[in-house]
């Protein structure tokens, strides 16, 4: 183990004790890099049947024990994963809800009926809206048409106006919106209460989950609300995992959003998986929803890290791969996803996860070009006191012009990784974070094991040859341990 310290350990990793991640901290800020805390221990899955809630309140506090460590001083983020705030099967099992949600409003708009395992793509529902007739009456024959016992027309017509009192609705306020279904119908209340008529067409989740579901969420809103009242620059960074569980992350995050990221406050970021077929249009239905519930959406993008999971798991399951056909379509989902979100940043906060020097070219160069043009606009409208976009930015002012470190906008790489992306980054004056994982060496070497296999498909010869490293590593551990017996 001193071996692996003194070596992988010390390339790849933070530090063991806190003066050890102070030390690293300060090493980074020296050199104008900020820092994104990653507490490198999670369950395996086979401890799954050990998981409880003093486990998941566990973990929540070693998260919270992050954000202090990170406001301390620091303009530093920290990272966190759902599946640490609550059991990954009752996620899944959540996931699955919310996606018949989404396609019981398809069905009700006279969409295409879709088969169980599909997503509808956001974007193709968030202009729908359903009158309360035609709710009425497609409520009742969907329930006639499964043989189920007829729901009253009362229970019916109090779920809707229910629905129309939700906030996100359009400009028709007889109608309900896709927002305004997806914001009432959360999973662990469909079927539940007023939500009771749902019950016959959405199988609902059982007790125990509900309980699981209504707990997760309540240990990430008081991370949100103590990290808030902090009143520093820490925030939370949720990271992705496999698309099994993305459906109940997302959601989650974006309930959390509309709370606590408003005022040109970005509390809390989601992530975005560009080698997803469904995160362009994710993407553009989310910039909708938060322009109608009027806070700000802060995205993390990525390539993806689940690629070899995501294509087994959908051969052994018998559904279509969620994932791109190609690193092509991957690389041009990201670079226009990241074209798109800054064509929209008065709207949003943006970090860019990438090890891609072309990706970080175009980024760069993009930011560069709204910088010089906000600024020519600035200067040539000044003397008339009109406003433009730049106005919505602290730097815009008469004395101070717009820069990429004034945006919401910042780069990442892991520790370790493409050190010579990040530095040009801050020497350019753009925000550049490390992703800083850090804990005991004897769990943080296989947690980046497992990081970088998920990786290695997306970060090409780079990843091939980490897995190799690590391979040969375990190897050696493994050989060190049976020579010792």
């Amino acid at each position: 183990m001193w071996l692996l310290k003194k070596s992988v350990y010390k390339v790849f990793c933070g530090g063991e004790t806190e003066d050890e991640l102070l030390a690293t901290m300060q090493k980074l800020q020296s050199r104008g890099v900020k820092i994104v805390l990653d507490y490198a221990v999670e369950a395996s899955p086979d401890d799954v049947t050990s998981l409880n809630a003093n486990v998941f309140d566990n973990n929540a506090c070693s998260i919270w024990n992050a954000v202090v460590t990170a406001a301390a001083g620091y303009d530093a983020l920290v990272a966190l994963k759902v599946s640490a705030l609550g059991p990954v099967s009752t996620i899944e099992r959540a996931g699955e809800v919310i996606a018949a949600v989404e396609r019981l409003f398809a069905e009700l708009c006279g969409m295409p009926a879709f088969r169980s395992h599909e997503r509808i793509l956001p974007d193709l529902l968030m202009g729908k809206e359903l009158t309360k007739a035609a709710f009425v009456s497609s409520i009742q024959k969907l329930i006639a048409e499964a043989n189920l016992p007829q729901a009253s027309e009362e229970d019916i017509n109090l779920a809707f106006h229910a629905l129309l009192a939700q906030p996100g609705g359009g400009e028709d306020k007889s109608k309900v919106s896709y927002f305004q279904w997806t914001h009432l119908l959360q999973p662990h209340k469909v079927g539940r209460g007023n939500l009771s008529v749902f019950k016959q067409l959405i199988p609902p989740l059982s007790d125990a989950d509900a309980k699981e579901v209504a707990a997760a969420e309540e240990r990430l809103s008081k991370l949100c609300e103590m990290t808030a009242n902090l009143g520093t620059k820490a925030g939370l960074l949720v990271d992705a995992e496999h698309s099994r569980l993305q459906g109940f992350i997302r959601n989650l995050t974006c309930n959390v959003q509309k709370r606590f990221n408003k005022d040109g406050k970005f509390l809390i970021y989601n992530t975005y998986q560009a080698y997803l077929k469904e995160t362009k249009s994710q993407l553009r239905s989310d910039l909708e929803m938060a322009r109608r519930f009027g806070f700000r959406i802060a995205v993390k993008l990525v390539r993806g890290a689940y690629l070899s999971f995501e294509r087994k798991s959908a051969k052994e399951h018998g559904y279509p791969c969620p994932v791109l056909d190609s690193l092509e379509d991957t690389h041009e989902s990201f670079d226009s996803s990241v074209h798109h979100l800054l064509d929209h940043i008065d709207q949003v906060a943006v970090f860019i996860g990438t090890h891609n020097a072309e990706s970080v070219r175009k980024a760069t160069a993009l930011l560069s070009e709204f910088c010089q043009r906000s600024n020519d606009v600035a200067r040539s409208e000044e003397a008339s006191g009109c406003l433009s976009l730049t106005a919505s930015f602290p730097a815009a002012n008469k004395r101070q012009l717009l820069t990429p470190a004034s945006l919401p906008v910042s780069f990442g790489q892991l520790l370790g990784l493409s050190d010579d992306l990040t530095f040009m980054l801050s020497s350019s004056g753009f925000k550049v974070y490390k992703y800083v994982p850090y804990g005991p060496v004897n769990v943080t070497i296989p947690y980046l094991l497992r990081r970088v296999q998920e990786n290695s498909g997306i970060m090409g010869r780079a990843g091939a040859e980490l897995v190799m490293l690590f391979q040969e590593i375990k190897h050696r551990l493994r050989s060190l341990i049976r020579a010792k017996k």
